[in-house]
């Protein structure tokens, strides 16, 4: 559900060798991870009433800088994909906080800062090594009731080991393609009641 709110925005910007998922699977996530790296830019629409994940970051990434933009204040939290409940960044919470921007997890260094202006509020997350363990990136929305939407972009020098399938590929299922479909057509009737 979370990949279909984003259907609605149109994303920007591709991967360095313009990757694309192999015939029998679809594009599963805001972005899919080249071997060789590249840049990518996807506007991302987060409920204040929900955090899904956003993106799974997988092993091996290399030169990893995630930056999330926004005018209104957002918290970007990186969770242990294999214990979610542990947060390695967030505002408070986290090996990398507001009070330590810098740390290690798991063989991973990494940094995280903020900068806000009047009208736009940047949080950048960096990477001096390749990530060790899979995450799972969550932005939360510190708006009260509205749809907020967020430009995310991703950079990376690119993935060891390189997978057959790019991660962000799933393999088609038509019966979960149903099922998703559904889950966001009650999603859509609930937020965009029209009036008659």
């Amino acid at each position: 559900v979370a990949l279909l709110a984003t259907l609605f925005v149109p994303r920007t910007g591709a991967t360095a060798a313009g990757v694309t998922c192999p015939s029998g699977y679809y594009r599963s996530s805001v972005f899919v991870w080249d071997c060789l790296g590249g840049k990518e830019t996807s506007n991302v629409m987060v409920d204040p009433k929900r955090s899904p994940v956003v993106l799974d970051i997988p092993p091996g990434v290399q030169g990893l800088v995630l930056t999330a933009e926004d005018d209104s204040t957002l918290d970007l939290v990186l969770l242990d994909a294999a214990n979610p409940a542990y947060f390695v960044a967030d505002n408070i919470r986290g090996v990398v906080n507001d009070l330590q921007p810098s740390g290690s997890y798991q063989g991973m260094s990494l940094s995280c800062t903020m900068a806000q202006q009047p009208s736009l509020w940047t949080k950048t997350c960096s990477w001096q090594t390749r990530t060790t363990k899979a995450l799972l990136l969550k932005l939360t929305s510190m708006s009260q009731d509205q749809l907020t939407v967020v430009r995310l972009e991703m950079n990376y020098s690119g993935m060891d080991p390189c997978p057959v399938v790019p991660h962000g590929c799933k393999a088609y299922d038509e019966l979960e393609g149903c099922k998703e479909t559904r889950v966001f057509s009650q999603w859509v009737q609930g937020e965009f009641v029209q009036d008659e």
